[in-house]
């Protein structure tokens, strides 16, 4: 159980991560590291994704995956979540950050109905 939650939890922890660093470059408009770490965002995507991972995304990624069921719906999940704060944010960043948000427990639950699914588990 604990290597489950640990797995979980660097898994949530990474995408968190990348889409913060994501939405940040997308707000200031760099890709540059320099930039994103001299404006300071790489140290609040650094923190905020780290709370989030193991305040909401990471208990919500333990219900979703099962113990032994290969996390093939995460990278598309990711995919779609990345173009969506990609184009969102540039039309409006605070709805390109909580609807990043939304749209990612949107897709854990959807990921962790199809993983009970088809264990044939039902809540």
């Amino acid at each position: 159980m604990i290597k489950h939650i640990a797995k979980c939890l660097g898994v949530s922890w990474l995408a968190a991560a990348s889409l913060g660093l994501l939405y940040g470059a997308c707000i200031v408009r760099s890709a540059s590291i320099v930039t994103l770490w001299r404006t300071g965002v790489v140290q609040v995507s650094f923190i905020l994704s780290t709370a989030m991972a193991i305040l909401l995304i990471t208990p919500l990624a333990v219900w979703a995956l099962p113990r032994g069921y290969k996390p093939k719906w995460i990278v598309p999940l990711w995919l779609l979540l990345a173009v969506f704060c990609m184009i969102v944010t540039l039309h409006s960043a605070v709805f390109g950050l909580y609807g990043t948000l939304s749209l990612a427990i949107v897709g854990l639950f959807g990921i962790g109905y199809l993983a009970q699914k088809r264990k044939g588990v039902t809540h």
